[in-house]
């Protein structure tokens, strides 16, 4: 049953962006060392916060993960690209783009895609890049009424 539970909870914890790791630790009093690497870090923690992972493989094996900055420091528009060559060893940060949030990656005809809204509440947006993440289209974007 213990492990029920704890699978159960950090399987909805992934869903919404946080640690698993750190609520098993928290409740149960484990110690253990996160899986993975961490590819990055918030520059203020209590003000700017990271969230809406998403990851993508190219056709040539490379992985590309985003996420967003949320929080009372942010200005709910802004997410991070990074890109790793070793399938997650080691993650390069390739971008920071702005009117993106919420942003998700995906693969369509061997290009990248991120589609996301331009802010929080705000109209949709899809950029594409040619270069595996490192440069991203500046799109009008496909729009809707917020």
């Amino acid at each position: 049953m213990f492990t029920l539970r704890v699978d159960l909870v950090c399987i909805l914890i992934v869903l919404f962006g946080a640690s698993p790791i750190l609520l098993a630790q928290q409740k149960v009093g484990i110690h253990v060392k996160p899986p993975g690497v961490i590819i990055d870090k918030s520059p203020d923690p209590k003000r700017i916060f990271i969230g809406s992972p998403s990851i993508a493989i190219l056709p040539n094996g490379a992985y590309v993960a985003s996420h967003d900055f949320f929080g009372p420091g942010t200005t709910f528009d802004t997410c991070a690209v990074f890109r790793s060559e070793d399938r997650g060893k080691t993650w390069d940060k390739t971008a920071v783009l702005k009117g993106m949030f919420w942003p998700l990656l995906f693969v369509c005809k061997g290009k990248l895609y991120a589609i996301s809204s331009t802010g929080r509440w705000s109209s949709l947006v899809v950029r594409r890049s040619d270069d595996g993440g490192r440069t991203w289209t500046e799109s009008p974007g496909m729009r809707t009424a917020a």
